[in-house]
């Protein structure tokens, strides 16, 4: 089957695109990062498209694959294979007697030859072998494709987490200050007499819960920071620069039709891609292992030029034909553990579309949800806001009807929507992204 265009493309794409940049990356690492400085999230990705250990073992294994295909390939071509052997012998005899000890001689010599030797034709072996090892390279380079933006969208997520935790940080000070104004205007009218003394009690585990919730906030932007640089190849013992502040969308669109998504996805996502390569490899494989399980015959030529005492000229055109006659049944097993593995592959690569159906259906509710959760969390937050900007004016101007227990709810309120608005957002975003990951997309910074 020929490479379609598709695999070529992006074979080509993987390879501009990992490949060349390491010089650039330790300028990068030693001035581009100064104290005080801000790591943008396009920053990360270049980071970790190029210090990623993964990506950089991804690069290595296509590689690999393509100078296997360059072995298969030689193949075609004759080898010419000069040598030098140089020869120093010492022969002694020992007899009995009466003759005693005799000295047989000795003898140097050096020779020099060259051997040129071409495989003209045969079964059908090295063109298959060939077939494989090129399919083996458009899999390799699907899968380190793969990679690749598997390990973007692991940056996308934790730099994304980092921010959002950042923000929840926001929201939980601005909530720590509105309970410790509550505190302060308590404890005045406690003073004054006109609150009891167990009024204070919920403004100060209101104002603790604050910090508590704070505290959290803190510590899961300390761990998704930490995994970040994890994936991107921060060096170790150097602080994470602090991250960029990046606009929240103010428009949120819902997703593609679910059909059209999976459609994309089945044709164009690169491990579907590589696994249907890996197929075809296997293919041509067990076609190898049938064809030598049977009759094989090749045709080759050779000739040997030899320099020395003697010189010698010898050319050989040789026709070879062989077929198993009595292996022990090795052959035709061979054969038989090929087509199972084929058929393998087969299963694998259903199970694989099976699940990326899945992965694509997913996505796409989540994206579809959390759309509309960020529009109703907009509407939750502002409501929440007027609410509580109405109840605080009334106890700033003294209305008996609001007690701690109205400004307790309401504040209580307000941060939930705050929080729920950080969190739609920003879950939103990464939806956005895995969106484009499940069908086969390009992602920001690949």
């Amino acid at each position: 089957m020929p490479d379609s265009p598709g695999v070529r493309s992006i074979h080509g794409k993987v390879m501009r695109k990992m490949r060349g940049f390491a010089w650039v990356l330790s300028l990068v690492a030693a001035s581009g990062f100064a104290q005080g400085s801000v790591l943008s999230l396009s920053d990360a990705l270049k980071l970790a498209r190029e210090r990623n250990g993964t990506v950089q073992a991804a690069v290595s294994q296509l590689e690999a694959a393509r100078a296997a295909e360059k072995q298969a390939a030689a193949l075609f071509l004759p080898t010419i294979t000069p040598s030098l052997t140089w020869s120093d012998q010492k022969q002694e005899f020992l007899t009995g007697v009466p003759s005693g000890f005799n000295t047989g001689g000795i003898s140097s010599s050096t020779t020099t030859q060259i051997r040129a030797s071409w495989e003209l034709l045969d079964s059908g072996q090295r063109d298959l072998g060939f077939r494989a090892a090129k399919r083996g390279v458009s899999a390799q380079a699907a899968s380190s494709l793969q990679t690749l933006r598997s390990t973007l969208f692991g940056v996308h997520t934790q730099y994304l987490d980092a921010t959002r935790a950042r923000e929840l940080v926001r929201v939980q000070d601005a909530q720590v200050e509105r309970n410790e104004r509550v505190v302060k205007q308590v404890e005045a009218q406690i003073k004054v007499g006109e609150a009891a003394e167990k009024d204070i009690l919920q403004p100060k585990a209101d104002a603790l819960n604050a910090i508590v919730n704070r505290l959290a906030s803190l510590n899961r932007q300390s761990r998704s920071e930490a995994d970040l640089k994890a994936t991107i190849g921060w060096e170790q013992g150097k602080a994470l620069p602090a991250l960029e502040d990046g606009a929240l969308p103010t428009e949120f669109a819902e997703p593609e039709s679910l059909e059209s998504l999976i459609e994309e996805g089945l044709k164009n996502r690169a491990d579907l891609i590589a696994q249907r390569d890996q197929l075809e490899a296997s293919k041509l494989n067990a076609r190898s292992t049938r064809l030598n399980s049977g009759l094989t015959w090749s045709l080759s030529a050779n000739y040997t030029k030899q320099f020395g005492p003697d010189n010698t000229n010898n050319r050989l055109l040789q026709f070879t034909a062989s077929m198993p006659l009595f292996d022990g049944d090795r052959s035709r097993q061979a054969a038989r553990e090929a087509d199972l593995r084929v058929k393998a592959s087969e299963s694998t690569l259903t199970q694989a579309e099976r699940v990326a159906v899945s992965e694509i259906e997913a996505a796409w509710r989540e994206l579809s949800l959390n759309a509309e959760r960020v529009k109703a969390a907009v509407v939750a937050r502002e409501a929440a806001q007027v609410n509580y900007d109405r109840v605080t004016k009334s106890n700033a101007l003294g209305a008996l009807n609001v007690t701690v227990v109205d400004i307790s709810t309401a504040q209580l309120t307000l941060v939930t929507a705050e929080t729920n608005y950080v969190e739609a957002v920003y879950d939103y975003l990464i939806s956005q992204v895995r969106i484009r990951l499940v069908v086969g997309r390009a992602l920001p910074g690949e």
